[in-house]
C-alpha cells in the first residue's frame, strides 16, 4: 500500500501543475479575446476557456483532498477523491471536445467579425466604434499587418477615403499612408505599409485547438490518478477488514 500511497502523492503534485496549466491556458485565451478581438462576440468561443478556468481552480482542492486522504489512509476520502476527479475528467473532456467542435466556427466568427469591424473603424458614433478602432490599431502595430486578409480589405471603410489606417505603416509618422490607395501595387505598397492581413495572428489568439489537445492529455493523466486512488481505497478497506 505504501507504493500506491507515494504514487498517489506524486500524481497530486502533477495535478497541481495541471491546475496551473489549465488556469494559464484559460486565462491566456480569454485575454486574447479581450485584448485584440473586441470586434467579435466571444460568448460561444468562451465556453472552453471558461471550463478550463473552472477546472484549474477546482483541481487544487481535489489535489489537497487526495494528499490528505492518502496520508490519513481514509477510505471515505479516497472514494470522494476518485469521484471528484472523475467529474473533473468529464468536465475537461467536455471542454476539449467543445474546443475541437468550435474550431471551424472560430475561423468563421473571427473572419466575419474582422471584416465587419473594418467598416466601423474610425466611426466614433457607431456602437463600440472607439474600442474597435483601438483594437485594430493595436493589432496592426503589434503584429505588423494590415486588414483582414491584406491591406485592400480597407476598401470597405468610407472614413479612410480609399486608403488605410496609419497603424498599417512600417514607419510611424503622421500622414505616412496618405499616398496609399486600394489601387497601389503590392510591391509598391510594402515599401510604406504592411500588406499582409491580421487573420492568421487573430486565430492564434483563440487557441481552441490547443485547448482541445491539452484537455485530452490531461484527462489521460487524471484517469491514471483515479485508478491509483481506487487501488488505494481498496487497500485501505482490505486492511480494515483484516484487522
Amino acid at each position: 500500500m505504501k507504493c500506491i500511497k507515494y504514487l498517489l502523492f506524486a500524481f497530486n503534485f502533477i495535478f497541481v501543475g495541471i491546475g496551473i496549466v489549465l488556469l494559464v491556458l484559460g486565462a491566456t485565451t480569454k485575454a486574447g479575446f479581450s485584448r485584440h478581438l473586441k470586434f467579435i462576440d466571444p460568448e460561444v468561443l468562451s465556453y472552453p476557456p471558461n471550463l478550463f478556468l473552472a477546472a484549474g481552480a477546482i483541481i487544487f482542492i481535489i489535489a489537497f483532498l487526495g494528499c490528505y486522504g492518502s496520508w490519513k489512509e481514509s477510505h471515505c476520502m479516497m472514494i470522494t477523491y476518485s469521484v471528484l476527479l472523475g467529474l473533473l475528467l468529464i468536465l475537461e473532456l467536455g471542454a476539449a471536445f467543445s474546443a475541437f467542435a468550435l474550431e471551424d466556427d472560430a475561423e468563421r466568427i473571427v473572419t466575419e467579425g474582422m471584416k465587419h469591424s473594418q467598416e466601423i473603424y474610425g466611426n466614433k458614433t457607431a456602437e463600440m466604434g472607439d474600442d474597435i478602432t483601438k483594437s485594430w490599431d493595436a493589432m496592426q502595430n503589434e503584429w505588423h499587418c494590415c486588414g483582414t486578409m491584406n491591406f485592400t480589405d480597407w476598401s470597405v471603410n468610407e472614413h479612410l477615403n480609399n486608403s488605410v489606417p496609419e497603424s498599417c505603416c512600417i514607419h510611424d509618422f503622421q500622414g505616412c499612408a496618405q499616398n496609399i490607395t486600394m489601387a497601389t501595387p503590392f510591391d509598391k505598397a510594402q515599401e510604406t505599409i504592411y500588406v499582409d492581413g491580421c487573420w492568421n495572428h487573430a486565430l492564434k489568439e483563440v487557441t481552441l485547438a490547443t485547448i482541445g489537445i491539452v484537455g485530452i492529455v490531461l484527462a489521460i493523466v487524471e484517469l491514471l490518478g483515479i485508478i491509483c486512488a481506487c487501488m488505494m481505497a481498496r487497500s485501505i478497506r482490505y486492511s480494515y477488514e483484516t484487522v
